[in-house]
């Protein structure tokens, strides 16, 4: 099985042509949406469909389309300037800031619209995201490489997690218990050493017995939920490893709890199922929230030891 070969080709902007007595004019737009792209302008109609190229939220990637019609001219024409302005915005205060030195990773934080764009409602990043078009435009000029010469030749996946392992393995035996859920507890510090070793273990491994308590840091949010927000899957998937620590005689702590997250928490009762005490919010001072975590599991571990014949 193949495709049909076309029997007309658009070839040019200004190319006219009548399908079924409807009378259309084109306009080549390639390399926006898609390598291959045109708009198509129905003059008996007054329509503009603009195929992939505006909508009513922000891509994924640059533009967007799979929306209501928005009806009017001078309405029209408002949402396409705006749209304009969004990836226009978007493009230039990334390199703007690329050539200040700054990273994608660094840029994609620091950027902020500006009002008459984040008043927009298809202009917000309901299904793509402000955060990964800039990484996107970034890497479009400057490639992968982030100009740290770390990771100028870094390691795959499961190398690096064999090292990281083996570095976790050489750690003095003395360190107290609560030490090592470290690699989980702090997610934007620790992301380089956790990530590789999750590439290694695979899934989370029960508590072993005697109980345990696992800690979680949650400052961050989901990339569908947006920064700093938890996204139904990230909270369906925290309910379910506390229900596996629980039936193995553990408990779940979350450490660096984000407002917003802890506000989704409530509002779905996954914070009644872990327990609010069990439920660390984050604070201005670094380590503090971990620090009331780790204090909280010890806490756990000795009301459970003299019920086990833990030590």
């Amino acid at each position: 099985m193949t495709l049909i070969p076309p029997t007309v080709e658009i070839t040019a902007t200004g190319q006219e042509l009548t399908v079924d007595g409807v009378r259309m004019e084109f306009q080549l737009a390639p390399g926006s949406e898609a390598p291959a792209e045109m708009h198509i302008y129905l003059p008996h109609l007054r329509a503009l469909c603009m195929a992939e190229n505006a909508t009513h939220v922000l891509h994924n990637m640059v533009f967007a389309s799979h929306h209501w019609p928005t009806w009017g001219h001078d309405r029209a024409i408002h949402f396409l300037e705006l749209q304009r302005d969004l990836y226009a915005y978007l493009h230039d205060q990334t390199v703007r800031m690329m050539n200040l030195g700054m990273t994608g990773s660094e840029i994609a934080e620091a950027i902020r619209m500006p009002p008459a764009l984040e008043n927009a409602w298809h202009a917000r990043g309901y299904y793509g995201s402000v955060s990964h078009n800039v990484k996107a435009v970034y890497q479009r000029y400057m490639g992968w490489y982030d100009g740290n010469p770390a990771n100028l030749w870094k390691h795959p996946p499961t190398e690096a997690g064999c090292r990281g392992g083996q570095g976790v393995a050489e750690l003095p035996q003395s360190l107290p218990p609560p030490v090592l859920p470290l690699l989980s507890a702090v997610p934007d510090l620790l992301i380089p050493v956790r990530q590789p070793l999750l590439r290694v273990c695979g899934r989370v491994r029960e508590p072993a017995a005697g109980g345990g308590a696992g800690i979680r840091g949650c400052g961050g949010g989901t990339p569908a939920a947006g920064k700093g927000g938890a996204g139904q899957h990230f909270i369906r998937t925290i309910v379910r490893y506390h229900e596996r620590l629980a039936a193995a005689g553990g408990w779940l702590v979350l450490s660096g709890v984000g407002e917003r997250v802890r506000r989704q928490l409530a509002n779905t009762g996954a914070l009644e199922v872990l327990g609010a005490e069990n439920v660390f919010p984050a604070t201005r001072r670094v380590g503090e929230s971990l620090q009331a975590a780790l204090h909280r599991a010890g806490v756990l571990r000795e009301r459970s030891a003299p019920e086990q014949g833990a030590v």
